[in-house]
């Protein structure tokens, strides 16, 4: 284990109120990039563009109840949509069917004929948009503008290392599970197609069920050695989504440290979705 962590020691010496001058930045420096038209986009629908609104409105909310005191807003123009196999072949196969920019403000989403997976992929990829995120310039190369912070995930300021990348896609796959249960299971617009899913006997994917299972454990043994401190397992949940919202990790890492010893936060983000 690497003692030396300084990239997680920037993330918890932090200021969250700096949060302004990286929204500055994305907004206004990289507004034209992240805008431009991507050779094999589609034209969104009126379809399209209520779903978008509606994971947008639901984000928000979410945020906003676990701290956010800011929204991020993307333009229409830095929602880019693609048939379907677009966004793995734009990125080379590096990702598939959904991919976010911070450094452009911007995200791009495969658009399949199912309502119900655009929406939770709409929703997924603007999480990632909307969370705590900062940006940086990567050491050495003052022109290469990369991400620093996206909710959990934290990259060293080489820009060759991620810490808590994982765990940022078990929180964002845990809301989008609850954007389904909450929201688009009532939505009269999503029904026949849900209730056709669910008579067929198949399973709403909204992925990283690996990460989401390690998060569990994480939860669990958090949970186990303070009952006595929190009402609940979900207490303690609750303060995993407020560090993602609201970039605040320190509180987390003071309950990690303080339940698991002196080391056991680095531990936990160098090591998280490892196994």
């Amino acid at each position: 284990m690497n003692q030396e962590m300084p990239h997680l020691d920037r993330a918890l010496g932090e200021q969250p109120d700096r949060q302004e001058l990286f929204e500055e930045f994305l907004t206004n420096h990289h507004i034209t990039e992240g805008g431009k038209e991507i050779v094999g986009e589609i034209e969104k629908s009126s379809r399209d563009q209520k779903i978008i609104d509606l994971a947008d409105q639901v984000i928000d909310q979410y945020l906003q109840e676990f701290g956010r005191k800011k929204q991020i807003t993307l333009s229409g123009d830095h929602i880019h949509i693609f048939p379907e196999g677009g966004v793995s072949h734009l990125t080379e196969g590096n990702t598939e069917e959904g991919a976010h920019s911070t450094t452009l403000g911007s995200i791009m989403v495969d658009r399949k004929k199912s309502d119900l997976d655009f929406a939770l992929r709409v929703f997924h990829e603007l999480t990632h948009a909307k969370v705590y995120n900062a940006v940086q310039y990567i050491e050495g190369d003052e022109t290469n503008i990369q991400d620093y912070r996206s909710g959990w995930k934290i990259v060293s300021r080489d820009g060759k290392e991620e810490y808590f990348k994982d765990l940022e896609e078990a929180l964002i796959s845990y809301n989008t599970e609850r954007f389904y249960r909450e929201v688009l299971i009532h939505d009269k617009s999503f029904e026949e197609e849900i209730n056709r899913l669910h008579n067929s006997g198949q399973e709403v994917d909204f992925g990283r069920l690996k990460e989401r299972a390690e998060w569990e454990k994480v939860l669990d043994a958090l949970w186990a050695v303070n009952a006595e401190n929190f009402t609940s397992k979900e207490a303690i949940r609750k303060l995993f989504l407020q560090a993602q919202a609201t970039g605040n990790i320190f509180p987390m890492a003071r309950l990690v440290e303080k339940s698991f010893g002196k080391g056991s936060f680095r531990f936990l983000g160098e090591n998280f979705g490892k196994n």
